[in-house]
């Protein structure tokens, strides 16, 4: 019988060194291929927004099927509003926070341990609370650096 660990194994054991190293370096050039154009600013400013959504709505995907809002991978809504920053628009920290904890939001209402409880179990709201307050905090923190170092829109 394959349990899905033997499984992957299996999958694993069927890749030759060459695929393995003709995918690895196709990434490093796909990622060289960004950076460049990051460098020569060949995106226009929607394209923040665009991959933004896109890192929210993966990460939503892949911690779906596994433990849903109880995951560890909860921590990667934290980082992608922190990658935010980097871009220094405020507007950008403000919709990655907004659409960050609507993913996580989704989440935890997918949750059964959320939704389908027995009488008398109170909902969880403390550590749904507590990713939200997270997140809002770095949302003000953004607002903070932006005030203080006055960076335009």
């Amino acid at each position: 019988m394959l349990t899905p660990v033997r499984l992957r194994l299996q999958l694993e054991a069927q890749t030759t060194y060459g695929e393995q190293l003709s995918t690895a370096l196709f990434g490093c050039f796909l990622g060289a291929v960004v950076f460049a154009a990051l460098r020569l600013r060949v995106f226009p400013p929607i394209f923040g927004y665009l991959s933004t959504s896109c890192d929210v709505l993966l990460l939503t995907a892949v911690a779906a099927m596994g433990e849903r809002a109880e995951s560890e991978l909860v921590v990667g809504f934290f980082v992608i509003v922190a990658a935010s920053y980097l871009r220094y628009r405020f507007r950008l920290v403000a919709f990655t926070a907004v659409i960050a904890t609507l993913g996580y939001l989704t989440l935890a209402y997918n949750t059964p341990q959320f939704r389908v409880r027995p009488t008398g179990v109170p909902f969880p709201y403390a550590s749904v609370l507590r990713v939200i307050a997270g997140l809002s905090v770095m949302t003000l923190i953004g607002w903070q650096l932006q005030r203080k170092v006055a960076i335009v829109d």
